[in-house]
């Protein structure tokens, strides 16, 4: 029995093979995002999802009802915040203190008096 294969035939395995070829590189791309670079991928959700901006508030003066006599006017103030209990007892308390006193300008031990207050 001879059966006879026309042109048709060779292009569907063709397609068929070609296809197969694709779907198995998306499988190996999918695999690479979702096991390989899970960690890089969900470091860049987190890096989009969360930004800190910071604003400088614009303030100006607060003048009394004559116009020149001023009642209040803004001023630069720094902050910082440090959690005391985590502090307590590592020994760190000391080293932070001695950086934030440099930066400060300020004797290290009114910064310990600080954290343990």
């Amino acid at each position: 029995m001879h059966v006879e294969h026309s042109g048709n035939t060779r292009f569907q395995v063709a397609m068929i093979i070609g296809m197969s070829l694709a779907a198995v590189l998306m499988v190996l791309r999918l695999t690479q995002f979702s096991i390989i670079q899970t960690s890089e991928w969900r470091q860049r959700a987190h890096d989009r999802i969360i930004r800190t901006i910071e604003i400088e508030p614009v303030r100006g003066r607060i003048l009394a009802s004559d116009g020149t006599t001023v009642l209040a006017e803004s001023a630069v103030s720094v902050s910082v915040a440090a959690d005391n209990c985590a502090l307590r007892g590592t020994g760190k308390e000391c080293i932070i203190a001695n950086r934030l006193a440099d930066i400060f300008d300020v004797p290290p031990e009114s910064i310990i008096s600080k954290v343990h207050s």
